[in-house]
């Protein structure tokens, strides 16, 4: 369980880094990728093609992960994305991200996300 922790705490520094070659290594070839309330991605191919379109996101991004929880094929991951947008402010995204994996890879991927407003951030 720790290898799949491990795993899980890269697969989530590619996205910040951002590692669009590194991300695509690790999902299957039926990857299917959706955003809650968002649209859905079935397939590696147009999986690469959705992160082309979502470009590399803003600057200076940080990731802090409060929580991986893993049972079985099943985990969960939780925390917080800072970046600062083109206009020079200071975005913090709240995330909770539920896999199902596979062979060693993640074969579905369902993110619900968050921007964080308030004065303390």
């Amino acid at each position: 369980m720790n290898d799949t922790r491990t795993f899980l705490r890269e697969f989530n520094e590619y996205w910040v880094r951002p590692d669009t070659r590194a991300i695509l290594d690790n999902v299957t070839d039926h990857f299917r990728f959706s955003m809650a309330g968002g649209r859905t991605v079935s397939g590696k191919a147009d999986f690469e093609a959705f992160l082309g379109e979502m470009g590399s996101g803003g600057g200076d991004m940080s990731l802090e992960i409060a929580n991986i929880i893993v049972d079985g094929e099943r985990a969960a991951v939780h925390g917080e994305v800072s970046m600062t947008d083109e206009q020079g402010r200071r975005r913090v995204y709240a995330f909770c991200d539920i896999y199902r994996l596979a062979s060693g890879k993640v074969a579905e991927l369902t993110a619900y996300v968050l921007e964080v407003i308030g004065d303390d951030k």
